[in-house]
């Protein structure tokens, strides 16, 4: 199901707060819509932005930062690289420290693949059907002269917003492997696994996502007030 003329189509339908399709062909078009403008968006900020402004931006570009706040999963997916045992080990102080060590790590991994994923000419969009279930549903990105096999997974939230859970590249689940590269950096503590994404952050030479780019005011706010933010 190649996407041509529809994501317009269906930003509009959104907009008008059509029900889905007994089918699901909506969500489909809806789904569609929002990689291709992903893309859009992610491509805007590796042109517009230098390596000193990637993660953060500036007044007139949104860096990856709040990219990925807006259009990937982050509340289900940082316990879940940090891996289940060692999340809930931790005290809130140290899930605030590794969340935003995460979301710097995660925002750096995502930029990079942007900037090699938005070269050149700008990609096609089908539906992944084999990807797909009652739950999720995923989309395939066709790169111009590139074999490079990747699949952008996505789950519905309540409010029927979409958000990224997973990239699938060449058969290889980014989440999963990020997983696997954090339980063996951890060694069972999530401050350690914070420092060691922290180190690794630092030799990027990209920075970090500062505190306002990833919270809600409330939510900065309720953590300024707990002593969670320094």
């Amino acid at each position: 199901m190649k996407i041509r003329m529809m994501f317009f189509v269906a930003a509009f339908l959104l907009t008008q707060g059509v029900a889905f399709a007994g089918d699901g062909s909506f969500l489909k078009q809806k789904a569609l819509s929002f990689v291709h403008a992903l893309f859009q968006s992610s491509t805007a900020a590796s042109r517009n932005l230098s390596k000193e402004t990637l993660l953060n931006g500036t007044e007139r570009q949104d860096g990856f930062c709040k990219l990925v706040k807006n259009s990937v999963f982050m509340d289900v997916l940082i316990p879940f690289v940090a891996g289940k045992d060692v999340w809930a080990a931790g005290t809130e102080k140290q899930k605030n420290d590794f969340t935003l060590a995460a979301y710097s790590n995660l925002s750096i991994f995502i930029a990079l693949a942007f900037q090699n994923y938005t070269q050149g000419d700008p990609p096609d969009f089908f539906i992944a059907e084999d990807h797909c279930s009652d739950k999720t549903i995923a989309v395939k990105v066709a790169l111009p002269n590139d074999k490079t096999d990747l699949i952008i997974k996505l789950k519905q939230l309540g409010n029927g917003s979409l958000k990224v859970y997973d990239s699938v590249v060449n058969g290889i689940s980014t989440m999963q492997n990020k997983k696997a590269d954090f339980a063996c950096a951890s060694q069972g503590s999530l401050e350690t696994l914070t420092a060691r994404i922290n180190t690794a952050n630092k030799r990027s030479g990209y920075g970090e996502c500062r505190v306002d780019q990833i919270l809600s005011q409330e939510k900065l706010a309720v953590r300024e007030d707990a002593g969670l933010i320094n």
